[in-house]
């Protein structure tokens, strides 16, 4: 038999780096064979409770059959007939004994036990430094007895030791744990700050919380100071999102400021779900922006226990997630106010010249078209809609004797007309300040590759991708609408001609780019049929005017 000193010296060998990288489940083993070895029992086994400190979970055996193990797997804390011997122990933090199968602790098992060749059986807890329990040993023997002192004392010290050595090694753990979850959470918040768009940034914060903290759902309240709410979801959790920030426990981290945690959580009837839920454990933690509240809210369907570290992260993505949820939405705002002021540019060109706002149209979606085939990052194209919907508003600067004139321009006129792309770019010099690849468009989109456009006369490289984008796209609807003095060409015969001033009026690149495009899909926006401006459709004197229903236009 084992002497106790040997059994302890060889448990506390293990080192709690040893214990969580690799050796685990080999520990385990070891302590029910040293317990065994020291009270010459052949059955034995050990539990340890699960994160939510509700069950046992069985971590290592010896001398037990498999369908004894397979049954026994996970016992429940606490002191009913399904707890038996181990549960008791685990919910008093005493020792259990059961010295037959008489004894009622036994009644939830004892035919399982009979059949498993067991006649007896007593447990004694692991509890930690803090006096949680955070396990149990399992001693069982084919005939009816009861442990004697000595036994139950010396498996009380290698458990005391045992305790003290998981307690080390999940400390260690933990602290590790959260030295690689501040890093990962660090690197998805620096993604997240980057998003512009609302949902987006939600999206950024749903996945993050997913990723660390293996939640089930995630919903977020963005909180005004009226009360009213901007709701964000995953999962398709609420078939219809609440007007105001629901009863507990949200209501409860509003009113508090305090991060709230509920367990088998039940959504008022009031809420309209698209399926009956039950959260296990829900947590909602607040974060105060300058015009309200943001409300975090994470779930799990399983009960779950919320640790400090999870709370940190938590804390770190509601912080970070406001800030950056505001700014979108600040920004969201601000974007409808531009868009809102070049339909007002827009409807101000329409009252001189129609023709020239349905140019714009067709030249938007030529723009998006020739932007998709070359390649943007995903914050450009609002600013390429802007600068291609609003190249020609310079117009509004040029006298109706030369803008409506039915004839050929002269030189002089003609002059007077290319002054168009610099009256457009000072009108919107000061309220596109935060936008200036479309400001660069209206200004540069008459430029030539070789060198000799206007106004500023730039060449090549020199031009911005955009303009040039632009310039082939302006062109192209240019050579395929009727003008006073000359009918529209065709668009194979307009591909030809782009094809002929490729690399001198027109990049190459750009000019390729058009060239690539299927000839019946260039048809469809000449005809109306294919229109990706995001700005609706604006009324004439006659009605409504159909994108594909064009009067005479003059373009330069």
């Amino acid at each position: 038999m084992l002497e106790l000193e040997e059994v302890l010296a060889r448990i506390r060998s293990y080192r709690p780096k040893e214990l969580f990288q690799a050796g685990t489940e080999r520990f385990f083993q070891e302590l029910v064979g040293l317990v065994a070895g020291l009270c010459g029992t052949h059955m034995n086994s050990l539990y340890l409770t699960d994160p939510g400190g509700e069950r046992l979970v069985l971590r290592a055996a010896i001398g037990l059959p498999p369908e004894w193990l397979e049954s026994a797997r996970e016992i429940p804390i606490g002191n009913t007939v399904p707890c038996g011997v181990c549960g008791r122990a685990a919910a008093t933090g005493q020792v259990v004994v059961a010295e037959s199968l008489d004894d009622p602790a036994t009644e939830g098992f004892r035919e399982r036990a009979r059949a498993a060749g067991i006649e007896s059986t007593w447990s004694v807890p692991l509890v930690d430094s803090d006096g949680h329990v955070i396990g149990t040993f399992a001693t069982y023997h084919g005939t009816a007895k009861r442990p004697t002192q000595e036994q139950i004392r010396i498996v009380q010290e290698v458990a005391r030791t045992a305790a003290s050595i998981l307690e080390t090694a999940r400390l260690y753990h933990a602290q590790e744990s959260a030295w690689q979850l501040q890093r990962r959470a660090q690197h998805l918040v620096q993604q997240l700050v980057g998003r512009t768009d609302p949902q987006q940034v939600f999206a950024a914060i749903a996945d993050g919380l997913k990723q660390l903290l293996r939640v089930d759902v995630v919903w977020l309240s963005l909180v005004d100071k009226d009360g009213n709410t901007q709701f964000f979801q995953s999962d398709g959790l609420f078939a219809a999102p609440p007007p105001r920030v629901m009863s507990s426990p949200c209501r409860q981290a509003l009113e508090t400021n305090q991060t709230a945690v509920h367990v088998d959580f039940e959504f008022p009837p009031t809420m309209q779900l698209v399926r009956p839920v039950r959260l296990g454990t829900v947590v909602c933690h607040p974060q105060p922006v300058d015009n309200g509240c943001v409300i975090t809210a994470v779930g799990w369907y399983q009960r779950h226990r919320f640790t400090e570290e999870e709370r940190q992260i938590l804390d770190l993505f509601t912080k970070f997630g406001a800030i950056a949820l505001q700014n979108a939405t600040r920004l969201d705002v601000l974007r409808s106010s531009y868009f809102g002021m070049v339909r007002g540019l827009l409807t101000a060109l329409e009252v001189r010249d129609y023709e020239t706002v349905a140019h714009s149209r067709r030249v938007v979606t030529y723009t998006l078209l020739l932007l998709d085939r070359i390649g943007h990052t995903p914050g450009r194209i609002e600013e390429v809609v802007l600068g291609a919907a609003l190249h020609d508003v310079g117009k509004i600067g040029i006298s109706d004797s030369i803008l409506l004139k039915p004839g050929r321009l002269t030189p002089e006129e003609y002059e007077v007309v290319k002054t168009h792309p610099v009256i457009g770019y000072e009108m919107l010099k000061a309220p596109l300040a935060q936008f200036p690849i479309a400001l660069d468009m209206v200004r540069h989109h008459h430029e030539r590759f070789d060198g000799l456009g206007y106004p500023d006369g730039l060449a090549s490289r020199d031009i911005s991708l955009e303009a040039r984008l632009l310039a082939v796209a302006d062109a192209f609807d240019v050579m395929t609408t009727d003008r006073p003095y000359r009918a529209a060409r065709t668009i194979e015969e307009a591909r030809m001609e782009v094809a002929k001033w490729r690399g001198k009026q027109f990049c190459p690149d750009c000019a390729d780019v058009l060239l690539s495009i299927e000839p019946d899909v260039l048809e469809a926006v000449r005809r109306g049929e294919l229109d990706r401006s995001p700005f609706a459709a604006f009324e004439a004197a006659g009605g409504v005017s159909a994108p594909g229903v064009l009067p005479l236009w003059r373009g330069w």
